[in-house]
């Protein structure tokens, strides 16, 4: 265990997680980057530093690890170059840290960064792993994360997770390009692994999922999990989506989209993960289930649909009940919300005009209100309505009588 991890870019999409992960772990931790906002942590003992600058000497004072993530996004539009800083930077940084005694320097690179790298994200990232792994032998490890998704609304997730929020139908470019996504909590697990690991056997890992997804099924996925909706893709020309790009600098509100993300795609290869994952102990969930961790998403919609189901089964929904079946769903059923509607969340009594007749146990409904069921049987003791009770639902029961005839047969 390093007796002191320095990272860097810990305000970004992949640091804050990476922060957060590492002070959960109980090591001691210190962060090279701006003060504005603050320490994060009063643990964490935050230098000024920019990249390209010198290191404060303080910083690497007993620095076993050090954690290099940060990245300039605005030096990559003037291009590759040797006056780039993320290049010169991050060399500049590696040999402060090698100075210093630093053992291991992790260098946070991507699964854009191969030869055929049409952007310049994906260029730089490339000449800086190999100037790296030149100069440092032995004590850089790079890192190459795939497309990165869950946790904060942030970096390119955030931006497509809005985009599909808000837009049931999109221009899509590249849509049959392969990427790999991996959780930022697993890429951030893998960094720290790398930073503790012992004796690596080789100079590079790729943190990412082993099989790839088509981007056009990504975007798909997202909206799905986040609205529960079909999303609808328009394939379009490289030229008219580069001029799109151009055009959203010009749209109050929209989210700015570079042609750095156009020129990335477009580009982007699979990579082998299974070795490197395997060599780490590292799991990569599949997108599906780890989409529904996302804060906006899943967990949240599945516990609202899982109250809105005791309340039709019963007056109410106690809440240890509530836990276990929110449990049994994501432990039996996958854990994905069935994305029911607001009204029926608000009034569940609607319930009744979305159950099948007959019942199958295809039916993903059936299924929730059966463990509905079982867990209110044995949670609540049995109540015999009254008169007036039995003759409301059965007038109710033949109002809805049409509603789960014709779900029945639609389920067929």
């Amino acid at each position: 265990m390093p007796g002191r991890l320095l990272i860097t870019g810990a305000s970004g999409y992949i640091g804050a997680a990476l922060l957060r992960q590492a002070r959960n772990r109980g090591l001691q931790v210190a962060v090279l980057g701006s003060t504005s906002a603050g320490s994060p942590d009063p643990g964490v003992q935050v230098y000024p530093w920019r990249l390209g600058e010198a290191v404060p000497g303080a910083a690497l004072e007993g620095v076993t690890a050090m954690i290099h993530v940060a990245h300039f996004w605005r030096a990559d539009e003037a291009g590759a170059g040797d006056d780039n800083p993320n290049f010169t930077g991050s060399l500049q940084l590696a040999q402060a840290s090698a100075a210093a005694g630093c053992p291991r320097f992790v260098y946070v690179s991507s699964t854009a960064a191969h030869e055929q790298a049409l952007n310049a994200y994906g260029k730089i990232k490339r000449r800086t792993e190999g100037a790296l792994l030149e100069r440092y032998p032995g004590q850089v490890l790079v890192a190459r994360p795939g497309l990165v998704y869950g946790g904060a609304q942030k970096g390119i997730f955030g931006l497509l997770s809005k985009l599909v929020r808000v837009f049931p139908l999109l221009p899509l470019v590249g849509g049959a390009t392969l990427l790999q996504p991996v959780h930022v909590d697993e890429v951030c697990a893998g960094l720290l692994s790398l930073a503790l690991l012992a004796q690596p056997d080789r100079s590079s890992y790729v943190l990412a999922h082993p099989q790839p997804i088509a981007f056009a099924d990504y975007l798909r996925l997202l909206r799905r999990t986040a609205t529960g909706r079909k999303l609808w893709l328009i394939p379009i020309p490289v030229t008219l989506a580069l001029w799109m790009c151009d055009l959203t600098r010009l749209l109050p509100g929209f989210p700015t989209i570079s042609r750095e993300r156009v020129y990335g795609l477009i580009a982007a290869r699979p990579m082998p993960s299974a070795d490197d994952l395997r060599a780490l102990g590292l799991l990569v969930s599949d997108i599906r289930i780890g989409l529904l961790r996302a804060p906006r998403c899943g967990r949240r919609r599945l516990i609202a649909e899982s109250r809105a189901v005791l309340r039709y089964l019963c007056a109410g929904a106690a809440p240890a009940v509530l836990r276990q079946l929110v449990r049994a769903v994501e432990r039996n059923d996958g854990g994905e919300p069935l994305y029911l509607g607001a009204m029926v969340l608000r009034w569940p009594a609607l319930l009744r005009w979305l159950d099948p007749l007959p019942r199958r146990a295809t039916s993903r409904l059936v299924r929730r209100l059966e463990m509905g069921l079982a867990l209110q049987a044995v949670a609540a003791p049995r109540v015999r309505p009254g008169f007036a009770g039995l003759f409301l639902q059965g007038v109710c029961e033949g109002l809805a009588l049409p509603s789960r005839l014709l779900a029945g047969l639609l389920q067929r």
